[in-house]
């Protein structure tokens, strides 16, 4: 859960990964009262950070989405392939991959708009630098 300052007034965004339609986010006011589903389909996702327009949402299952404003997926970071090396916590450092996440839980944007992904292997904590495009392009990352 985190506070969606996306919105005025802002909103409470809330992470269900187990109730169906499984892998949603869900508003609330301030009070606690249900305004909408957000999205679907985002597997399990564990937590949310704000930058800006955009969050960012992990999912255990081995990726990060990153949604605009409008909630539509912007980019997908880290989608693991390997279905058997997604929500494993057990990879042998010989088969991390460079950009390929296994395990993601939480995440959070510095003031640069660097985004830090905590992942169960690979050491923990990785830092994916922005990198800008063209004007109203969401912000990408390496």
């Amino acid at each position: 859960m985190t506070l969606d300052t996306r919105y005025d007034p802002p909103r409470l965004l809330i992470c269900d990964r187990n109730h169906q339609p499984k892998g949603r986010l869900l508003h609330y006011d301030i009070e606690g009262r249900f305004l909408e589903e957000v999205i679907t389909g985002l597997g399990m996702p564990t937590s949310a950070a704000i930058q800006g327009d955009y969050v960012s949402v992990p999912d255990p299952q081995g990726r990060l989405v990153i949604l605009d404003k409008s909630n539509t997926i912007m980019a997908v970071l880290g989608h693991n392939p390997d279905p058997r090396m997604g929500a494993n916590y057990k990879v042998p450092q010989e088969r991390w991959r460079e950009g390929i996440f296994s395990g993601t839980h939480g995440s959070c944007w510095d003031a640069a708009g660097n985004l830090y992904v905590q992942d169960w292997n690979v050491s923990g904590i990785m830092k994916l630098i922005r990198v800008t495009g063209p004007p109203g392009s969401a912000p990408a990352t390496r």
